[in-house]
């Protein structure tokens, strides 16, 4: 969990329907980077305040309170190393957490490891 009991991250195709107790959302397509070359992040800081404002606004909400809140994303290699690295700032910006405790969250997840980001240069890596 990204935060115990309220806000969790996910790596999967497709959300589920929401239900009485659980609210998911995603934001590829919204969120998007825009490469220069073969590279695919990480987003700008401008998107990771837009995440960090869009999930306060989703644990404030009066709509969702009692509910778990599910951030999901692809598990494709580049949109889950994106998305990794916007919880992992909204960890560090909103919740305090240093980086460590912010890596020791995302690490706990199962899934396939994050392609790691690239230098935007042209050429092969």
């Amino acid at each position: 969990p990204v935060i115990p009991g309220r806000f969790f991250f996910t790596l999967q195709e497709r959300d589920p329907e929401d239900t009485p107790e659980t609210h998911y959302f995603r934001t590829d397509g919204v969120l998007v980077y825009e490469g220069f070359y073969h590279d695919f992040g990480p987003l700008n800081l401008a998107s990771l305040y837009r995440f960090c404002k869009l999930v306060e606004e989703k644990l404030a909400s009066p709509e969702l309170e009692g509910k778990a809140i599910v951030y999901s994303s692809p598990r494709n290699p580049q949109d889950s190393a994106n998305a990794a690295f916007l919880v992992g700032g909204y960890l560090i910006c909103v919740e305090g957490k240093t980086p460590a405790e912010a890596s020791a969250v995302i690490s706990e997840l199962k899934h396939p490891p994050f392609m790691p980001f690239r230098d935007a240069s042209q050429g092969r890596c």
